[in-house]
């Protein structure tokens, strides 16, 4: 089982969700400073400091371990039911 990094687009599509939950509270508490900031570019600038994150390279790792240990838990729920369904056949 392999597992892939999200892709800069899901990354941009991630921040920008969590950014809109964010953006309405911050733009009426700074209504100038959210009209003069461009919102791509405030995505962009935040997914190239995910990238170099330490705290969001751990949580890829994790995930993937967290992975493996789904799909080996899986295959041993599979092993497990095939040797049970085999002495349930004696």
């Amino acid at each position: 089982m392999t597992y892939q990094e999200p892709t800069i687009t899901e990354l941009r599509d991630l921040v920008s969700r969590r950014l809109d939950q964010r953006w309405e509270a911050f733009a009426a508490e700074h209504p100038n400073l959210a009209a003069a900031i461009q919102r791509v570019q405030l995505v962009d600038s935040t997914v190239s400091l995910l990238i170099d994150d330490p705290d969001y390279q751990a949580a890829l790792e994790a995930a993937a371990r967290d992975r493996v240990v789904l799909h080996l838990g899986g295959q041993l729920g599979a092993i497990v039911d095939r040797l049970i369904d085999r002495l349930l056949r004696l």
